[in-house]
């Protein structure tokens, strides 16, 4: 698909934006794959900030939860207890602000980029607001069903990737930029929802999810028994 047959919604969708469109819409699984090669490490008519952020956000984020870990924070939901009300108080706020001000902010405008950060602030504020509602002994039901999700965490964030791909791009069944917000979050949770019950059946004979086994014998250089 043509960069100028590509519909534009909103006038002041970026250019990268568009580009991406057009290449996630092609019905060739490798020109998406080059389209995120030269995403990443190509020319680009982003700002520097917007750049920089693509760069470093994941990896920031990834860091945070290796710290998170490290520290028992979402272990020991009780003996953080202050230390999570004082995250949820201050960054739901915060993030909501951000969000809300990039909304406002002119297209493809320095504010619009530096308020990017609100995303992720205002997750760690939901984060931590659920793991404080989650450790009420009244939300053991909940726990419970949800945990083999979280037993298989690296499974579920690969796989509801793959199906997102599936589901949207031009290799699959296309319906990047034909499905409304609404539309989008109900596919999404109808994908969690399946993953979610695909859990629950595995973690009946083995011990971690597919991905979850092969990280552990790739961190332990050893062949590890997947079945309980």
């Amino acid at each position: 698909m043509a960069l100028s047959d590509m519909p534009v919604a909103d006038p002041g969708m970026m250019y990268e934006g568009l580009k991406s469109l057009a290449a996630y819409s092609d019905p060739s699984f490798w020109r998406t794959v080059e389209h995120n090669l030269e995403r990443f490490f190509g020319p680009s008519e982003e700002m520097s900030v917007v750049r920089l952020w693509r760069y470093t956000d994941i990896l920031g984020l990834f860091l945070l939860g290796l710290w998170t870990g490290r520290a028992g924070v979402l272990h020991d939901v009780s003996r953080h207890r202050r230390f999570l009300i004082s995250v949820a108080a201050v960054a739901i706020p915060v993030g909501l602000f951000m969000e809300l001000s990039r909304a406002l902010a002119p297209p493809e405008s320095p504010p619009q980029a530096a308020f990017m950060a609100g995303t992720p602030v205002l997750a760690m504020g939901y984060i931590a607001a659920a793991a404080l509602l989650l450790n009420l002994a009244s939300a053991e039901p909940v726990r419970r069903f949800f945990a083999p999700a979280g037993k298989m965490a690296l499974t579920v964030y690969l796989m509801s990737g793959l199906a997102g791909e599936i589901i949207f791009y031009g290799w699959g069944f296309n319906l990047i930029g034909e499905v409304g917000t609404m539309g989008v979050l109900g596919i999404s949770i109808l994908v969690y929802a399946g993953l979610l019950g695909l859990c629950h059946l595995w973690l009946r004979p083995f011990r971690y999810g597919p991905w979850e086994w092969l990280w552990r014998c790739l961190t332990y250089l050893q062949w590890l028994p997947i079945r309980k």
